[in-house]
């Protein structure tokens, strides 16, 4: 009797740690109002080996977002042609080598006029090579909470990996016009290699004030159970 329920504890156990290893596993799920009709939105594929380009795809710029890509170590292999073999990803422009301490800085303009009662959604989706390659640090200005940031590979190669990068959270535009990111290179002085992007698109929205939304957020809630208590 006493190995039946250790079996069966085991069982448990393996079926708990299978249901999070699957959990761990599950397809990132980007939020449901980057469709909506105000997002505003950019999406960099580096078709060219410009350090300045321009937005692959856009919608809603209300002015042009300036991007600016330094490998600053002249060893880093920069910008590689689309569909070199191994080191771009088929159909999707070419690729940005940026090396160890290389950066990506990109302005992103939201509003026309900074207030105290604004504020914005940010939602970042990067592809990146991973594997002897690292994937980049994300910083954002003016950030107001800690940005929920997950990564998953998505195409496994024969010499690394393509994953996907996703960043969420809250800025600030009390004073200023613009969402802010740099995208840096890690340290990778293990393999002497630094970060490769693929892609980077960008979605934002401006929000009421967070407290403001909390505050509607409950005021519905206590509507909804004084309904019940009412028609009970």
């Amino acid at each position: 009797m006493k190995i039946g329920i250790e079996m069966r504890t085991h069982i448990v156990l393996i079926v708990i740690l299978a249901g999070v290893f699957t959990a761990g596993l599950a397809d990132i799920v980007s939020p449901d109002w980057i469709l909506g009709e105000d997002v505003v939105s950019v999406i960099y594929r580096f078709e060219t080996g410009v350090a300045e380009p321009e937005p692959s795809e856009f919608v809603n710029l209300i002015w042009q977002p300036y991007m600016l890509i330094d490998p600053v170590n002249p060893a880093a292999s920069g910008w590689v042609e689309p569909d070199t073999p191994f080191i771009t990803r088929s159909g999707n422009g070419g690729t940005w080598q940026i090396g160890e301490t290389g950066f990506v800085d990109l302005v992103l303009p939201v509003v026309l006029e900074t207030g105290p009662g604004l504020y914005l959604d940010f939602y970042i989706d990067v592809i990146a090579a991973s594997g002897l390659d690292v994937l980049p640090l994300i910083e954002v200005e003016n950030l107001m909470t800690t940005p929920y940031t997950r990564d998953e590979v998505i195409e496994p190669d024969l010499f690394w990996s393509w994953s996907q990068l996703m960043s969420t959270g809250q800025v600030s535009l009390a004073s200023s016009t613009n969402l802010t990111i740099k995208f840096t290179g890690n340290d990778a002085t293990t393999f002497k290699v630094g970060t490769t992007f693929d892609q980077i698109a960008v979605y934002a929205r401006v929000i009421p004030e967070p407290t403001t939304m909390a505050l509607i957020g409950i005021s519905g809630l206590l509507a909804l159970l004084v309904r019940r208590f009412w028609y009970a």
